[in-house]
């Protein structure tokens, strides 16, 4: 009805100032002030039109976990269906790079079609090399090196920071999780093995000897990535 008296955005407003005072008995005193027909706004109200609708947004925003606004829920779609997979809800309101960091991060999580299924060149994926990349804050480089790596069927990919102010903080169970890991100065390989030794094992770590002087994304920095994993891992240098 509120929409149908073209008020609907002055409603919302007036509501959202008063979260605390929406009782059913106070919403026809808020028609009333924005100087609607209130007799066709209880009756709106009344007939509980849209209340089936409304239920059923609860609901799915409680099995999201999600409680309140802002709220982003990253998903995609699965492959042939009209239905999507949820990956991750993201409650509040974030810097702006954390929200980055985690859409960067959907290109990295396997699709139901990629594991164990065929590759765009007809062979079959028994195995897809984990590789974890390290930087200090995890804003530029590793999130770099995630991003390009992830295009290829070959990779699965992670992408962390060892320092306490990290976007995403190194873990014991990423490093348990990689095959190998990349960091980009010697210095981070030092702390990889001082803080997660026991989780190491025999895994690889290579240095990679970038500097934290390129923007996210930067060709140079790049260029240097796949110039150096490519050359770890004795291949060409192509990551798509």
């Amino acid at each position: 009805m509120r929409r149908r008296q073209k008020m609907f955005w002055d409603m919302h407003h007036l509501l959202f100032a008063n979260q605390g005072a929406l009782a059913p008995e106070k919403l026809s005193g808020y028609a009333a002030e924005l100087g609607l027909d209130v007799a066709a706004f209880e009756q709106c109200l009344s007939k509980g039109k849209h209340a089936a609708g409304i239920r059923e947004d609860m609901r799915v925003a409680q099995t999201l976990g999600v409680t309140g606004t802002p709220a982003y829920v990253l998903a995609r779609r699965v492959p042939g269906s009209d239905k999507v997979q949820v990956l991750d809800v993201v409650k509040g309101l974030p810097p702006y790079e954390v929200l980055e960091m985690k859409l960067n991060d959907l290109g990295s999580i396997p699709s139901t079609y990629r594991r164990g299924g065929r590759r765009p060149g007809g062979g079959m994926t028994e195995h897809r090399k984990k590789l974890l990349f390290v930087c200090g804050r995890n804003k530029r480089r590793s999130p770099t090196a995630e991003r390009i790596f992830s295009r290829s069927t070959d990779f699965e990919v992670r992408a962390r920071g060892v320092s306490a102010s990290a976007v995403r903080r190194l873990s014991g169970s990423d490093v348990g999780w990689a095959d190998v890991i990349f960091v980009m100065e010697a210095g981070q390989k030092q702390q990889v093995f001082e803080l997660f030794r026991s989780s190491l094992g025999e895994r690889p770590v290579h240095v990679l000897d970038i500097p934290d002087e390129y923007p996210y994304m930067d060709p140079e920095l790049i260029q240097l990535l796949e110039t150096g994993v490519c050359g770890a891992l004795g291949l060409s240098d192509e990551t798509g």
